[in-house]
């Protein structure tokens, strides 16, 4: 029945990858906030995260990642980019006799914009909103292959115009050899968004990643990650990211963009400092913090800052 289940998810996978085989004239997309990553950690290794996503992250990342929850996960993350622009992310994931569940809130807001009519007249300044809240469940149906499915419910204000839309998130995530993460992701599968008059299709997204940790020991471990990611209108872009920690306590990473529109492409960095071995009461608590620095214009937003606390209890 696990074998059925299995394949029977993997096919539908299979079947929905030709969605983003075809480009399409591009005129934006609904939703764009749903597209900047979330978390200091994957952003300090280039985005390169699909297999290595794991807690209450993966609720952004991967859902199949999820799994790797051994009683409760916490994310608490902030994103500080260009002039006003700041993004809030919250995670939270706990296992079950059944699997894993998990929820997650994403927020990104847009700060105090300068209004003005059809005739270019000064009107009231304003403030725009986007929002996407998620329930994720996920569980390893067959050994060593972990499924999870996230349901999105997104909103937008843009001063007193509104929009709402849902959308799926379907992920695999696989451990082989015990040094080798795989794993895929479709991202944002659903119907478009309607403000007033104007209607736009959400970013839909396939990822694909591997992961390989060729030594670990207590004193040095290195880890090594590459994702591949595209958007349905054909933007495509290649993730590297290396990690390297010592003492199983400080993180030390790097990674490099680069998208196929314009060759735009980033550098990134960052550090982490897990507690659990530095304090003795926090033995059987794992707290992280991270702190990541991007270089460049692949996303957009110029040089972005992130800082992110997890817990794992």
């Amino acid at each position: 029945m696990r074998v059925t289940i299995c394949f029977i998810c993997i096919t539908v996978l299979a079947l929905l990858i030709p969605l983003l085989a075809f480009s399409s004239e591009y005129s934006g997309y609904a939703s764009e906030f749903l597209r900047v990553e979330v978390g200091a950690a994957p952003s300090a290794m280039g985005g390169a995260y699909t297999s290595l996503a794991e807690g209450s992250i993966a609720t952004y990342w991967n859902p199949a990642g999820i799994t790797s929850t051994e009683h409760i996960s916490a994310t608490f993350s902030h994103h500080e980019c260009l002039m006003d622009l700041k993004q809030e992310f919250a995670g939270f994931t706990f296992k079950t006799p059944i699997g894993v569940f998990g929820t997650s809130f994403n927020t990104f807001t847009y700060g105090t914009l300068i209004g003005y009519d059809e005739q270019g007249n000064k009107t009231p300044d304003f403030t725009a909103r986007s929002n996407c809240f998620s329930v994720c469940y996920a569980r390893r149906f067959i050994e060593p292959v972990d499924m999870g499915l996230s349901f999105k419910y997104i909103w937008e204000r843009i001063e007193t115009a509104k929009a709402n839309t849902i959308a799926f998130d379907i992920g695999v995530r696989a451990k082989m050899f015990n040094s080798f993460l795989i794993g895929m992701v479709i991202q944002n599968l659903g119907p478009g968004e309607k403000f007033i008059s104007s209607s736009n299709s959400l970013p839909l997204t396939l990822r694909l990643g591997s992961a390989f940790t060729p030594y670990e020991s207590d004193l040095f471990t290195e880890t090594a990650s590459v994702d591949f990611s595209m958007v349905k209108s054909g933007r495509r872009c290649l993730h590297l990211g290396s990690q390297t920690t010592l003492y199983r306590t400080i993180h030390l990473r790097a990674g490099y963009r680069h998208a196929s529109v314009d060759t735009a492409e980033e550098f990134t960095m960052g550090a982490g400092l897990s507690f659990n071995r530095l304090i003795p009461a926090f033995s059987d608590t794992n707290i992280e913090l991270d702190f990541s620095q991007t270089f460049g214009s692949v996303e957009g937003l110029g040089n972005l800052s992130r800082i992110t606390m997890s817990f794992e209890f």
